[in-house]
């Protein structure tokens, strides 16, 4: 096998809380996430040149060892004391950046998967999750991609029942969002408002569409009132959506729908 693709797909955070901070600066978050159908696509290639080459239809796109694809790839061969293979990473971005939505982490879970299967490494999840941890936060429940329940700084992926059915619309502002200013206002002190983690997982288990909707609740949502965040919301509720939040640090927000129609 020459080359093989992949869809890295978006996640969203039904809940996300931070929980506390731990001395190396790193966030304890607990959080109920979710896979959609919004992808990237990321295409391994083997070929005859020497080293990793990034390609990609986003210009913006780092090339070398700033994006997290090339780190993951350089991890996972440090992991198994091997070097790092001639090959081609061809990364066509769909997912916007500094929505929340994990389109990097997506890209470098994808990425680890693909080099376990294109190289025939014989890695489990286990040990790629291993690998994603030391990539982003959110690489490892990009690498599990099921319904679960992420805790710790994102590393620990605890597979929960989810018989929900609706659809999702999201909603990109112009403007990105930083994680390291949303979590500032985190260590600044800043009240917010706490999600129904239990609540949540209930109503997912229920599959109680109106129920998860109702208890969508993001941290950063409520630790900073952002005057676009709240105007994409009320246009999603507006249109008929059961309930809308924020997904990660932002800038995205989602709806929920009861079906394709209504969506």
């Amino acid at each position: 096998m020459r080359e093989i693709k992949l869809a890295a797909n978006a996640k969203l955070n039904l809940t996300l809380d931070i929980v506390g901070a731990r001395e190396d600066g790193y966030h304890l978050l607990k959080m109920v996430n979710r896979c959609v159908n919004l992808s990237d696509e990321v295409i391994l290639r083997r070929t005859q040149k020497s080293g990793i080459k990034i390609t990609s239809n986003a210009r913006f796109l780092p090339r070398f060892e700033k994006n997290l694809a090339y780190k993951a790839a350089a991890r996972l061969y440090e992991k198994i004391g091997a070097p790092l293979p001639d090959m081609e990473i061809d990364i066509t971005k769909r997912i916007p950046t500094q929505a929340g939505l994990g389109g990097g982490s997506a890209d470098a879970a994808a990425t680890l998967v693909g080099l376990n299967r294109l190289f025939s490494l014989g890695l489990s999840e286990h040990e790629l999750c291993s690998v994603a941890k030391t990539v982003g936060a959110d690489v490892p429940y990009c690498v599990a991609g099921i319904p679960a329940l992420v805790t710790g700084i994102g590393e620990i992926i605890e597979p929960i029942e989810d018989n929900t059915d609706f659809c999702v619309v999201i909603l990109m502002p112009r403007e990105g969002r930083s994680t390291k200013e949303a979590f500032a206002l985190f260590d600044s002190g800043r009240a917010f408002k706490r999600p129904d983690t239990d609540g949540m997982l209930d109503a997912l288990k229920r599959g109680d569409n109106s129920g998860a909707a109702a208890l969508l609740c993001n941290a950063f949502q409520t630790i900073e009132s952002n005057e676009t965040t709240e105007r994409l919301v009320s246009i999603l509720l507006s249109e008929g959506a059961l309930g809308a939040s924020l997904t990660g640090s932002g800038a995205a927000v989602f709806g929920i729908f009861p079906d394709m129609l209504a969506a």
